[in-house]
């Protein structure tokens, strides 16, 4: 009985303490993000690399890429060729990399990452997009 009264706290403690905000993740503030196409598999890419310093974009490239940096591991593991990397630079602290397959479903941290991640539908066309863009530096 008080294992059974013990896994009913915990679970209750598991629902209301992400309610609280207690369970809020600290997301590195990356301030510039280095794209690097490797094999271009998609006609709308080319091999080359891009930094991207505008706050937004680096953000929102961020996004695609949850947990990044935590050291979470994944039973899904795929045997892909990197297809193109991202290279995540914090406002302090060590760069974070993370690698994506040639169709756009999986990423894993790169050079070591444990497990495949999913990539959400929208990073194709994100990347496309932020790739044919103009660099503006002076």
């Amino acid at each position: 009985m008080k294992y059974v009264l013990s896994g009913i706290v915990l679970g209750a403690m598991c629902v209301l303490l992400p309610l609280s905000g207690c369970s809020k993740r600290t997301v590195p503030n990356f301030v510039r993000a280095e794209v690097t196409i490797r094999f271009p598999t998609d006609a709308n890419l080319e091999l080359g690399t891009k930094v991207v310093t505008d706050a937004e974009k680096v953000k929102r490239l961020a996004a695609f890429f949850p947990g990044v940096g935590e050291g979470r591991s994944s039973s899904m593991a795929g045997g892909w060729t990197a297809d193109g990397t991202i290279e995540f630079f914090p406002s302090n602290g060590k760069s974070i990399s993370v690698a994506f397959d040639s169709c756009f479903e999986y990423w894993s941290e790169y050079p070591q990452g444990d497990g495949d991640w999913p990539l959400a539908d929208e990073f194709r066309s994100y990347l496309v997009e932020l790739m044919k863009e103009r660099d503006n530096r002076p």
